[in-house]
């Protein structure tokens, strides 16, 4: 038997923060366990306070990613057992 688990990609390219952060936020919420959701920004401050929320909330943040000689980072966040009850 084989889970099923959902692939999410947030674009918040161009956007700071608060509105960032609340984005992020609402997409974190919305995940199942296991479900993956990546998050691509270009605001190095948004990618700080996104990974902070993450690692207080116990989601596991698998890749940060720069990409290619952009700033733009790829931040993967999985939802376990354990978050699902501090989102």
């Amino acid at each position: 038997m084989t889970l099923q688990h959902d692939y999410f990609e947030l674009d918040l390219k161009g956007l700071r923060c608060p509105q960032t952060l609340i984005d992020s936020k609402l997409a974190m919420g919305k995940l199942c366990i296991g479900d993956v959701l990546v998050i691509l920004l270009d605001d190095s401050s948004s990618a700080s306070d996104i990974l902070d929320y993450a690692y207080r909330r116990g989601f596991s943040v698998n890749n940060i990613e720069p990409q290619s000689g952009l700033a733009l980072m790829a931040i993967e966040i999985t939802i376990s057992q354990e978050s699902r009850f501090h989102v």
